[in-house]
């Protein structure tokens, strides 16, 4: 399906000839990426300092590329610390669905967890250059009002599940 996608749709091949050799197509299908590579770099381990950085030559900075605007302007060492935060609330999501007796409550948990880490996952993986790019946003980081809103939806899912599952064990 892949490989028929890729000789069907001509953005889908751009952005994989884009990804596969990002430093060939610097000024062209890659400037988003290779922004994205140079403004990480340029940020360190701590930053140029807030507003000091040039994220704007970034295009969707403020969407896909919010990662590289956060180590650019607050360095790597943010980065991680972000992206630590991220994968400690998949895990406690994760932990919650452990602890659920009620089938239905252990996958709604597990599948709302696993949204939020794979979303993490794959958005910061095309930001370094690692998968192409999908224009995924950065959970409760890039803007975009339906992304927001439907993690804290997920939030207050959990929540509800946890409580429910712990109003359980008390009876």
């Amino acid at each position: 399906m892949a490989v028929i996608s890729f000789y069907t749709f001509s953005h889908i091949k751009s952005r994989v000839e884009a990804w596969l050799n990002p430093w060939r197509y610097v000024s062209g299908k890659s400037y988003q990426v290779t922004q994205s590579l140079f403004a990480i770099a340029a940020g360190g381990l701590l930053g140029t300092g807030l507003n000091l950085g040039n994220p704007k030559f970034i295009p969707a900075v403020h969407t896909d590329f919010i990662f590289s605007a956060i180590c650019e302007e607050t360095g790597i060492i943010s980065g991680i610390i972000m992206l630590s935060l991220l994968c400690m609330a998949t895990l406690i999501g994760l932990n919650f669905s452990k602890n659920c007796k009620e089938p239905i409550n252990r996958l709604i948990c597990l599948g709302l967890s696993s949204m939020t880490g794979i979303q993490t996952l794959i958005i910061v993986s095309g930001v370094l250059n690692i998968i192409p790019i999908t224009g995924v946003t950065l959970p409760f980081v890039s803007y975009g009002g339906s992304s927001l809103i439907s993690q804290t939806m997920n939030i207050g899912i959990l929540y509800f599940v946890s409580m429910n599952e712990k109003g359980d064990k008390d009876e």
